[in-house]
């Protein structure tokens, strides 16, 4: 909309984006937001908050090391908020000018400018923390420990009036400052305690702030799934549209038929409609090419580092260089090898249907126990069985004949329905994968579980590609949606079908059928043995 109200909020929302790309160091993100963002203004003749602009742009230089430029620019914050009589802009170019000095090492002139700040106003607890810490660093280095100790009570009893900063840098620089001040005092046992502290801190900090980038990945991940999904759902529409006009077009040339150059007329029109659809055709089929490369390259791409992340970590798990003398450590390690085999499946599952969109997937068929690719594919899915306290149960598979096949694409296709059947079970429930031979000569192998099941509409969106029963920002359970999509390609690879039998409340019995084409020996006269495995694979 365009009315004064929207202008003006579309200026408060550029501004506000200007500031968040100050927070991340964009210097050219943030000139342009703050640039629209006072284009807008002036055009309504609208006063803008310029010095909140200078303070974030301050804040920029002081953090990329030109300390000159930021003292150029709080100093300009500070003229304006003279000029303008706003006590907190003056605290707030103080309090940037305090920072520059203190990170240029002036000391004593960092000092001046904090005792100005507190005299134009009492700050929020998170600024009255960092203002004492400030002038106890200061102090430290003019040589005053008793007054810097002073400075240390002042902003713990800061963070402590402030909720949320318990837990956060301004406790861990606290710790850090009484680390100096012992270690001035001549305590050097409690200077390296408290020093230990300060590091474990600041590594609980860099620990958190790995796994909000991990998240943060796959939600990307994540989130370039849903926009290719929606693409899919834009070109169905597309097709559909296409299908509909050429059924009126040759409509309308049977009513137009009966005329000889109203005829002709009709046929030169249909033609170059269908030139017309089939160029459409082809620029669909090379946008979806072009589009499997790129998700093939930038999975490639993905898969090399996160390999190093994997191999690296395992590594630091088994102790092969040597023991780790902190378990905290390990358990660090577990956390980046569970996370990085994560993404690394869910690119390998990308890298899969990109390869069958571009008719580059074959199989590599071999001899293969059905007893054996069943057995691997529950040692992939082991682990999370375990963490859940289920149990995988094997019955009849020992007894039945080999099969020609992909053993990978076998191993995965049963990995994969072990996976959603656990998935989607209770803790400390048992799923089942049993086998037979089939009347007609068959292989069955059938994943059962009792979880919470699906209905007929929710199995129909499970086997689209992308197809997830529940959206992404509401489902319970993670997952790409490329699972049941995959299994049922690598079956019909090998000439077979999948069979899925689901009702809520009720379970899921997933059902792989290879034909008897596949089968390389009969089954023993006697009937198959059952196996179970008693406890968690």
């Amino acid at each position: 909309q365009e009315d004064r109200m929207a202008i003006l909020l579309r200026a408060e929302a550029h501004e506000a984006l200007g500031t968040l790309d100050a927070q991340l160091r964009d210097l050219s993100g943030m000139l342009l937001q703050y640039r629209q963002a006072l284009d807008l203004a002036e055009a309504q003749s609208w006063p803008l908050d310029g010095e909140a602009i200078l303070y974030n742009l301050g804040n920029v230089f002081m953090q990329e090391g030109d300390h000159e430029e930021a003292r150029t620019i709080f100093s300009r914050m500070l003229a304006l908020a003279e000029r303008s009589g706003r006590a907190e802009n003056r605290f707030y170019a103080l309090y940037g000018l305090m920072k520059v000095a203190h990170n240029a090492e002036q000391p004593a002139l960092s000092n001046s400018y904090a005792e100005q700040a507190l005299a134009t106003m009492t700050p929020p607890p998170v600024f009255a923390a960092a203002i004492a810490q400030h002038r106890a660093f200061n102090l430290i280095a003019l040589g005053d420990p008793a007054a810097a100790a002073r400075q240390v009570d002042i902003a713990e009893a800061a963070i402590r009036e402030g909720a949320d900063f318990g837990k956060t840098i301004y406790s861990s620089y606290n710790t850090l400052l009484r680390s100096r001040l012992a270690e001035i005092a001549g305590d050097n046992r409690k200077a390296l305690e408290l020093y230990k502290a300060y590091s474990a801190d600041r590594l609980r900090l860099v620990r958190d702030t790995f796994a909000e980038d991990v998240k943060s990945i796959r939600a990307s991940l994540e989130g370039a799934l849903e926009v290719e999904k929606a693409r899919r759902s834009l070109a169905e529409g597309a097709r559909a549209v296409a299908r509909e006009e050429i059924r009126l077009q040759r409509i309308a040339l049977v009513a137009l038929g009966l005329a000889g150059l109203v005829a002709l007329a009709a046929f030169i029109y249909q033609r170059r409609m269908a030139r017309e659809l089939e160029t459409s055709r082809q620029r669909a089929e090379a946008a979806n090419i072009a589009k499997s490369k790129f998700l093939a390259n930038v999975s490639h791409e993905l898969r090399t580092p996160l390999n190093a992340i994997i191999g690296f970590s395992e590594m630091c798990i088994r102790e092969e260089m040597g023991p780790l003398e902190n378990a905290v450590y390990k358990d660090y390690a577990s956390a980046i090898h569970r996370s990085g085999r994560h993404l690394l499946a869910l690119i390998n599952d990308i890298l899969d249907l990109s390869r069958i969109e571009a008719h580059r997937l074959e199989l590599d068929e071999s001899e293969v126990a059905v007893a054996d690719f069943v057995g691997e594919a529950c040692e992939l899915v082991g682990g999370h069985a375990a963490a859940r306290a289920g149990a995988i149960r094997l019955e009849g598979l020992d007894g039945l004949p080999p099969v020609r096949a992909d053993r990978r694409l076998m191993r995965q296709t049963i990995a994969n329905l072990l996976s959603n059947a656990i998935k989607f079970s209770p803790p400390q429930t048992e799923v089942i994968v049993s086998g037979e031979v089939r009347a007609d000569g068959g292989i069955a192998i059938t994943v059962a579980d009792k979880g919470i099941g699906m209905t007929e509409s929710d199995l129909a969106i499970a086997l689209q590609p992308f197809g997830q029963v529940q959206s992404v920002m509401t489902r319970a359970h993670e997952g790409t949606g490329l699972g049941l999509t995959l299994v049922k390609t690598f079956i019909e690879l090998h000439r077979g079908r999948l069979d899925i039998r689901s009702a809520p409340g009720a379970g899921t019995r997933a059902t792989v059928i290879l034909p008897a084409a596949r089968v390389l020996a009969a089954a023993e006269d006697s009937p198959p043995r059952a196996v179970a495995s008693g406890g968690r694979a």
